[in-house]
């Protein structure tokens, strides 16, 4: 995420694919990286891709 302030946070996914009797498992996980300069709280920071989040 980009503010007028600089580069506030970035996401690192991380894919895989798992070959298995069935065809292949997929996967995919991903981190949020918060540069801590720029945000004040951690209570401060919006849930990006959560469900239910907006």
């Amino acid at each position: 995420m980009w503010l007028e302030a600089g580069h506030l946070s970035t996401s690192v996914p991380w894919l895989e694919l798992e070959p298995i009797e069935q065809g292949s498992r997929f996967t995919h996980v991903e981190h949020g990286v918060f540069f801590d300069q720029l945000w004040a709280e951690p209570r401060d920071r919006q849930p990006g891709a959560a469900p239910g989040s907006a």
